[in-house]
């Protein structure tokens, strides 16, 4: 029986994937759940009205982790006994230090984009320590912060795969079943030990103690409240002789001859290894082994590593790095979409291709399935999802890299939905997103970010304005302006940009100046003229394609003269004036 462990904190959206990634799973695979959780747990009437077998257990007074350990070898042979061939179980994480994966199991940490995003940075073992992280939510929020957000966790687990999955629609979770179904069976949790140490304590506290007071002392660690802010060096820790055998030449030149300086400057995420096990006190000039040497063996063996498998991992994740293929991005010339099916299930007749430099503009009744067609575009779909369409990146399928790299994406995608959670300046929001996606000359790219914005945004705002005091308009703009500037990506999607009450026409080309494959859903027929071609959608599915015409582009001008006039209309009415004047005459001398 596979068994996946599934993690996260709070309200993250836990529970909708896993039923997500259940429905997707290949027919007749028998799945169960196990949901431990601390006061109470409503999902199980969740998972019972989808007909999944689970079983819940309340931690209450006890730590979640422990109460976890002590029943999940229990959970496993319930799994087992039931004839399973998927187990899954789900835990809370209150604490964010909870770290529920065992070895040699399939460890899942869900987070959401709307937690901030410091949150990879204090969810402590159960991100640090899993093989899969899915982030959720991230529909909600802009596609500059949704690239901060994945950068940040890549620092803070950079082995784990990263899958941006929407609890609702189930988007995203085609990977994630894959991962269910590689795991390996496991048959007995016995003698297996935790990828990291449970939170520990024995105080009268954990034996029911409710007095506060220095009378309740027990083994506690204690805030230090005192006035005293100087700088503190760190204690000089044990040093303990001899050294780790190196069995190839690899290993020995990356632990004897490797600085820290060089390492980290080469594969900056590798200190995250170290800091998950709080060996923070490298110094620049020495190598691993000096600081192997200068360590007891305890430093590795209470987060259950001896100094040999501290070395491997270490090893294994520059191997992976040094393994990792380059996306050439700037290589993709074209993209080609095959047809599925429409919401009846018909088949939908559609191979279109798009080179770069085309924009494509998606157009049709509210409802008739735009959205859906720039989500299957920016999952290169693989008929993987509910319309069954298929992408294909160069006339090629594209590879697991190319679809799911999360912090080099082929296709940004800019959706209606332009929020922000960080509480940082135009500017320095700005720069943190250059720098995750590691832009080189990231000023002058920032201020040509903050130029191209106001050139785009009704009113304007400077650097120092924060982000979240943005109005929907200045903040549409200001991703506009980003992803043309800073974004690597050659695919841009774009949903409904006429209703961000921003110059659409000037946003329009400037992404196109950039060489890239625009694909735009509108409604507004201006936008829909300065497109190439028109995908018309009817009931799901691409009804037809049309070319746009020269006629239709002479006509382009006139239209474009009528929105100016309009335009004007609503700068009157933000001036507060009336239109007592006659509109018909104005419109006729607008328009010629």
């Amino acid at each position: 029986m596979k068994f996946i462990t599934v993690s996260g904190p709070p309200s993250s959206g836990k529970t909708a994937v896993v039923l997500r990634a259940i429905e997707q799973l290949p027919p007749g695979i028998r799945v169960g759940v196990v949901k431990f959780d601390c006061l109470n747990a409503a999902d199980k009437e969740i998972y019972e009205r989808y007909g999944i077998p689970v079983k819940v257990g309340i931690a209450g007074s006890l730590c979640p982790d422990h109460f976890f350990i002590i029943n999940i070898e229990a959970a496993l042979q319930w799994g087992i006994e039931q004839g399973f061939d998927v187990l899954i179980s789900e835990s809370a994480g209150l604490c964010n230090r909870c770290s529920p994966h065992i070895r040699n199991v399939t460890a899942v940490c869900v987070i959401d984009n709307l937690s901030g995003i410091n949150t990879p940075k204090k969810i402590g073992p159960m991100l640090k320590f899993a093989d899969i992280v899915a982030v959720t939510k991230g529909d909600i929020v802009s596609q500059a912060e949704r690239e901060v957000f994945y950068s940040r966790i890549s620092q803070v687990n950079p082995r784990a795969r990263i899958m941006r999955v929407n609890g609702i629609t189930g988007q995203g979770c085609t990977q994630l079943v894959r991962a269910i179904m590689a795991a390996d069976d496991t048959e007995t949790l016995v003698d297996g030990h935790l990828r990291f140490s449970m939170p520990s304590a024995l105080c009268n506290y954990c034996l029911g103690q409710t007095l506060i007071g220095e009378s309740s002392a027990g083994n506690v660690r204690r805030i230090d409240f005192s006035t005293d802010y100087q700088d503190k060096k760190l204690p000089v820790v044990e040093r303990r002789e001899g050294n780790v055998t190196m069995n190839s030449a690899r290993v020995r030149d990356l632990i004897t001859n490797w600085t820290f300086e060089r390492l980290f400057g080469q594969y900056p995420y590798a200190a995250n290894i170290f800091e998950a096990i709080r060996l923070d006190d490298w110094r620049r000039e020495e190598t691993l082994v000096d600081l192997l040497n200068r360590h007891p063996s305890e430093s590795f063996t209470d987060y259950g590593y001896t100094k040999a498998t501290f070395v491997q991992t270490v090893l294994k994740y520059v191997e992976e790095e040094d393994a990792r293929e380059p996306l050439h991005l700037d290589e993709v010339r074209s993209i080609r979409i095959f047809g599925g099916k429409d919401k009846d299930g018909k088949p939908e007749e559609l191979d279109l291709e798009l080179q770069v430099g085309e924009v494509l503009c998606i157009v049709g009744p509210t409802g008739s399935g735009k959205s859906r067609l720039l989500e299957d575009i920016e999952s290169l779909a693989q008929r993987d999802t509910p319309t069954g369409r298929t992408v294909l990146v160069n006339d090629a399928v594209p590879n697991d890299e190319q679809r799911y790299e999360m912090n080099r994406r082929l296709v940004a995608h800019l959706t209606q939905n332009m929020n922000f959670v960080v509480d940082l300046t135009v500017a320095e929001f700005i720069e943190m997103h250059a720098k995750a996606l590691e832009a080189d000359d990231v000023q002058r790219k920032c201020a040509e970010v903050i130029k191209e914005a106001n050139r785009l945004s009704g009113e304007r705002f400077d650097a120092s304005t924060p982000v979240t005091q943005l109005s929907g308009g200045q903040s549409r703009a200001l991703m506009i302006a980003d992803v043309a500037v800073l974004s690597t990506s050659p695919i841009i999607l774009i949903d409904e940009i006429e209703n961000a009450g921003i110059c659409k026409e000037e946003a329009l080309e400037l992404l196109v100046q950039r060489e890239k494959i625009v694909l735009m859903a509108t409604h507004n027929p201006v936008l829909a003229l300065m497109g190439n071609r028109r995908a018309v959608l009817e009931n799901g599915a691409v009804k037809t394609v049309v070319e746009t015409t020269e006629a239709e582009r002479a006509n382009l001008g006139l239209l474009k003269d009528v929105d100016l006039f309009l335009l004007g209309l609503r700068e009157r009415i933000r001036c507060g004036e009336s239109f007592d004047d006659g509109l018909r005459e104005n419109l006729q001398k607008a328009i010629g």
